[in-house]
C-alpha cells in the first residue's frame, strides 16, 4: 500500500501539478479586469442567487451571446458561499487547469506513452504562456471547465475503445454534454473521437460513425445556440478569405512555438496580400504541414496531431475581417494543443534515447536543454500573468500596443474609466470616457458610462445629452432607456420616465431593476396594482433584493392586505434592512 502511494507516476503526477500551481501562483493575489468579468460575473444578476428561479435563468439565456449554462452555474455557487472574493474565482480556475495537467498525464498513459512522455506533455499543458489567457482571466473558466470534461470525455471513450469497457462510452456521453455546457468549443469532440478511432486502426467505419450519432444529437442543438448569434457575413475577395483563413489557422501553430508577445489582443495583418510577411509564412507553414501530412504514411502520430489540432479549432479559423475586435485569441488554443504536445513529448523521448545511444554527454546536454526550455516557459508564464493582475495592467497592456488602432484603444480607454469609476477616481475616469468618444464618435457604451459618471457627479443635464447620444446611435441599447428614465424620475417628468423605462423593458425583458425603477414610477403615479406586479418581478428574479420586499410591503399597507405586509417587511428586515421593527409592530397592531 505505501509503496502504491509513493509510487513514481503518482509521485511525477504531484510534480507536474506542483510546478504548475507554482507558476501560476501569482494569480491568487489578482483582482478582476474590467474587460467581461463584469458582465460574466460582477454585474451578472443570473449568479446572485442560486435557487430553482436562479439556475433556470443561467440554463435559459446566452452571456455575451454565448451559452455557456454551466460555467455561469459555477460562478453561481462561489458567489453565494464567497460572494466577490477575487482569490476565490483565481483559485478554482487555477485547480480546474490543474486537473487537466493531470488528465494529460493520465491519458498517454492509457495509449501506450511512457512516464516520460507523460510527464513531459502534462507539464508543457501546464505551463506553456499560451495557457495564460485561460487560466489567468477569471471569465475564461470556460476554457478551464470545458476542457476538464472534455478530457475526461476522452479518457472514458479510451477506456471503451482500448479496454472494452462499455460504461466507459456512457460516461464519455455524460461528459461530453457538460463540456458543451461548459463552453460551446467542445462541438469538436465527436470528431476526435472519429480521430481516435483512426489512430486505434479501428477499422469498422461504420460502426465508428453510428457510435457518434448521440454525440451529435446534443451537440448540434447546443452549438446551434451560440453559433447562430455569431453568423460571419459573406466574404467579399475571395482571395482575401482564403490568405485570413491560412493566416488564422496557422496563428496559432506559430504562437505555440514562439510564445514571444503573447497579447490580450490582436489585430489582423494589413495589407492583406500573399507577399505581406505574416501572410507569406503563413502560406509556407501550411503548405509544408499539407505536404507532411499526405506524403509521410510513416508519421501517424504527427498526422495525429496535426488532425488533432485542426478537427478541435477549425471553427475558429476566420474567412472574414469582421468587426469584432478578437479575430484570434491565445484561448483558442488551450485544448487544441493537446495533440500537439503529446506528439512533442514523444519527440523528445526519441530524441533523448539517441542521444544517449550516442554519447554519455551528449545525453546530458540534450536533457539539459530540455530542462532550460521548461525554466524559459515557465519563467515568461509568470510574468505573464502579470497582464491580468488587475484592469490598469490589463489595459495599460492594451494601450501600449495597439496605439495605432483607434477603436482597440478606445475600447482599452473606456475599460480603464470603468475601473476608476468603480474607485471614485471620477476626473480619471471622466478623462478616459472622454478619449474613449474621441478616439470612437459611434462608441455607445462609452457614452453611456460617461452619462453614469455625470449622474454620480448630478451633472442630469450633462448626462441626458449623452443618453441621447446613444439612443441616437443605438436605439435597441436598454441601459440608456433606464439611466435616463431614472433621470426624469428625478425631476418628476413621471410619464416620459415611465415611458423610457418601458422601452428598456421591452428591449431586455429580464432586466430586473429597470422593474424596479419603474415600480417607483407607478408608486408615484398611485398605480398600485402596477407597481406591486413589478415588485413581484424584481422578487422573483432576484429573491435576495430586499428593497424590492419593503417596497412592496408598503404598498400592501396602503391598500390594507396586512398579513403580506407584514410578511414582507420580515423578510427585508431578514435581508438587512434595519429599523423596521416599529413598522413590523405598526403593521401587527393595525391588523389585529
Amino acid at each position: 500500500m505505501i509503496r502504491k502511494l509513493f509510487s513514481l507516476p503518482l509521485f511525477l503526477i504531484l510534480l507536474s501539478a506542483g510546478i504548475t500551481f507554482f507558476v501560476f501562483r501569482p494569480v491568487l493575489q489578482y483582482d478582476f479586469v474590467t474587460w467581461d468579468d463584469r458582465r460574466h460575473l460582477s454585474e451578472n444578476v443570473s449568479v446572485r442567487h442560486l435557487n430553482p428561479v436562479g439556475i433556470k435563468e443561467i440554463f435559459s439565456k446566452t452571456i455575451s451571446d454565448t451559452y455557456v449554462p454551466l460555467t455561469i452555474l459555477s460562478f453561481a455557487i462561489e458567489y453565494h458561499f464567497f460572494k466577490l472574493d477575487p482569490f476565490i474565482y483565481h483559485l478554482n480556475n487555477l485547480l480546474l487547469h490543474i486537473a487537466c495537467v493531470v488528465l494529460i498525464f493520465l491519458l498517454v498513459r492509457q495509449w501506450g506513452g511512457s512516464l516520460g512522455v507523460g510527464f513531459f506533455a502534462s507539464l508543457l499543458f501546464g505551463i506553456h504562456p499560451i495557457h495564460v489567457e485561460s487560466v489567468a482571466w477569471i471569465t475564461e473558466r470556460k476554457d478551464v471547465l470545458y476542457s476538464l470534461f472534455y478530457l475526461l470525455a476522452l479518457y472514458q471513450y479510451g477506456q471503451f475503445l482500448i479496454k472494452g469497457e462499455k460504461t466507459g462510452y456512457f460516461w464519455a456521453l455524460g461528459f461530453g454534454c457538460l463540456s458543451m455546457l461548459a463552453k460551446p468549443m467542445a462541438l469538436s469532440l465527436p470528431l476526435i473521437l472519429l480521430l481516435m478511432d483512426w489512430y486505434k486502426d479501428n477499422r469498422d467505419v461504420k460502426i465508428s460513425l453510428l457510435n457518434k450519432i448521440p454525440f451529435f444529437l446534443y451537440i448540434v442543438p447546443l452549438a446551434w445556440l451560440t453559433y447562430r448569434l455569431h453568423m460571419r457575413n459573406p466574404i467579399e475577395d475571395v482571395g482575401h478569405g482564403i490568405l485570413i483563413w491560412i493566416w488564422s489557422a496557422t496563428f496559432y501553430i506559430k504562437s505555440f512555438f514562439w510564445p514571444n508577445n503573447l497579447l490580450p489582443l490582436y489585430t489582423l495583418p494589413k495589407p492583406i496580400s500573399f507577399f505581406h510577411p505574416s501572410y507569406l509564412s503563413s502560406c509556407l507553414l501550411f503548405h509544408v504541414l499539407v505536404l507532411c501530412v499526405i506524403t509521410l504514411p510513416r508519421l501517424r502520430l504527427f498526422k495525429f496531431a496535426v488532425g488533432y489540432y485542426f478537427l478541435s479549432a477549425f471553427f475558429l479559423f476566420r474567412f472574414d475581417e469582421g468587426q469584432d475586435l478578437t479575430i484570434v485569441a491565445d484561448r483558442f488554443m488551450y485544448l487544441p494543443s493537446v495533440g500537439i504536445i503529446i506528439l512533442l513529448g514523444v519527440g523528445f523521448e526519441r530524441l533523448m534515447k539517441w542521444a544517449r545511444y550516442n554519447g554519455k554527454y551528449l545525453g546530458k546536454c540534450v536533457g539539459g536543454m530540455g530542462v532550460f526550455v521548461f525554466l524559459i516557459l515557465g519563467c515568461t508564464s509568470s510574468q505573464q500573468t502579470a497582464v491580468w493582475k488587475d484592469s490598469p495592467h490589463f489595459w495599460a497592456r492594451i494601450l501600449e500596443h495597439h496605439r495605432d488602432n483607434d477603436a482597440i484603444t478606445a475600447m482599452a480607454h473606456n475599460g480603464r474609466g470603468l475601473y476608476f469609476m468603480d474607485e471614485n477616481r471620477l476626473e480619471d475616469a471622466l478623462r478616459d470616457f472622454n478619449q474613449a468618444v474621441l478616439l470612437n464618435s459611434r462608441f455607445f457604451e462609452a457614452f453611456n458610462n460617461r452619462a453614469s459618471l455625470y449622474m454620480k457627479r448630478n451633472q442630469d443635464a450633462l448626462a441626458i445629452q449623452d443618453l441621447k447620444t446613444v439612443i441616437y446611435i443605438n436605439p435597441q441599447y436598454s441601459k440608456a432607456y433606464n439611466n435616463r428614465g431614472y433621470l426624469l424620475y428625478k425631476q418628476k417628468n413621471y410619464e416620459e420616465s415611465l415611458k423610457d423605462y418601458s422601452k428598456s423593458i421591452a428591449i431586455d425583458a429580464n432586466a430586473y431593476e429597470t422593474y424596479f425603477n419603474r415600480a417607483l414610477v407607478y408608486t408615484a403615479l398611485n398605480r398600485v396594482d402596477d407597481a406591486i406586479n413589478d415588485f413581484s418581478f424584481c422578487i422573483q428574479n432576484n429573491p435576495g433584493f430586499a428593497q424590492a420586499y419593503l417596497k412592496r410591503s408598503l404598498l400592501y399597507f396602503k391598500i390594507r392586505s396586512f398579513k403580506k405586509a407584514l410578511n414582507d417587511a420580515i423578510k427585508a428586515k431578514s435581508l438587512g434592512i434595519k429599523k423596521l421593527e416599529k413598522y413590523i409592530n405598526q403593521i401587527e397592531q393595525v391588523s389585529s
